[in-house]
């Protein structure tokens, strides 16, 4: 008897071990959605490769010399900008633990950003929280 049918059967069930955890739902991170939220710093929107969504960062870098990994500044978004976040997750895997915690949303004039907020249970300061706020902290939602 072969092995290979049990070896598939194996591969599709531990690729079954994946998905995304809703933390709107679950409200507990420190922002509920949807919201608006108000930039207290500088960000900048990148197109990365071919991603649907634009990539919000803070500091906003001159991108000319990543040309080669497909990631430009679109544009920068200044102090007082408005926001809208309308979704908030994380993704997880098997193999890979805990991933990255996004905030996925719309600038004012409609262009969708989504912004790696952290991982794991880690998140860092987001460009729309004060300068008080702790540069890294902790959150309770992750699993």
């Amino acid at each position: 008897m072969s092995i290979r049918p049990f070896v598939c059967l194996a591969a599709l069930a531990l690729a079954g071990c994946e998905g995304t955890h809703d933390l709107a739902r679950d409200a507990c991170l420190p922002l509920t959605v949807p919201t608006q939220v108000v930039l207290q710093q500088s960000a900048g929107l990148y197109a990365i490769r071919d991603e649907p969504a634009l990539s919000l960062q803070t500091l906003p870098v001159d991108t000319t010399n990543h040309a080669f990994n497909r990631v430009r500044l679109v544009r920068t978004l200044v102090p007082g900008a408005q926001l809208r976040v309308d979704s908030l997750d994380q993704t997880w895997g098997f193999d890979s633990g805990l991933g990255p915690i996004r905030a996925h949303g719309t600038t004012d004039d409609g262009a969708v950003f989504v912004y790696h907020w952290g991982v794991n249970d880690q998140i860092q300061r987001a460009p729309w929280e004060s300068a008080a706020t702790p540069a890294r902290r902790a959150v309770s939602c992750a699993r």
